[in-house]
């Protein structure tokens, strides 16, 4: 009698090695090996944001961009050693964009929109190499250009100048700096039902220029 397995063996233990194989943790740890793979071939979780951020439209400066209730028209974005006065001194400088905002809508919209308080919108992002930037503060000082006074909110078709500040703790790595412009839709509050406006998609980005 032979030793050679008949091919009906073989199949069932085939089928026995698959079986163990396709257990729920086990397809789960091999997704995860195989996305760590692509990702360590295509330079890292670091180099697979900057592709995707490459991708982003680029803003012009002096021309008009909407985004979520806004018109914003850019004047300049740059890194400097020294931060505008009317705000407190990063260690490693700040990046300041001064830009025109225009309320298209018929509300009062706070100037929360484009800070990152959990509730709001982040609007305006500030990244280094595609790594959001160290700050002092959790969101950007928002300051009229006219008096250096807190921008408190933006009332409807009124063109306000602003000076959006990120105080920066450590200093930036790479040359590839920029201000990341996303969306933002009306939505409601889920803890007090106030209006607010939520985070979409990225919508365009602004190179950060060297002081």
């Amino acid at each position: 009698m032979s030793d050679t397995p008949s091919r009906t063996e073989r199949l069932a233990r085939l089928y026995g090695l698959l079986k163990d194989f396709l257990k729920p943790g086990n397809v789960v740890l091999a997704a995860m090996l195989i996305m760590i793979g692509v990702v360590a071939a295509t330079g890292g979780w670091s180099k697979a944001t900057q592709v995707a951020e490459s991708e982003f439209p680029l803003i012009e400066l002096d021309k008009d961009f909407t985004a979520g209730p806004f018109t914003l028209v850019f004047a300049r974005a740059q890194h400097t050693a020294t931060c505008p006065e009317h705000v407190f001194g990063g260690e490693h400088g700040c990046i300041v964009a001064r830009l025109t905002a225009t309320n298209t809508t018929d509300r009062l919209i706070e100037d929360s929109v484009f800070a990152t308080h959990l509730l709001d919108s982040g609007m305006l992002e500030a990244r280094d190499d595609g790594t959001k930037v160290a700050t002092l503060l959790p969101h950007p000082s928002v300051n009229r250009v006219i008096d250096g006074l807190g921008q408190g909110a933006f009332q409807p078709g009124l063109a306000t100048e602003v000076d959006v500040v990120w105080q920066l703790t450590k200093p930036l790595t790479s040359d590839d700096v920029d201000i990341i412009v996303k969306d933002a839709a009306k939505a409601n509050s889920t803890l007090d039902g106030r209006s607010i406006y939520r985070l979409g998609s990225t919508l365009g980005r602004l190179p950060v220029e060297k002081g």
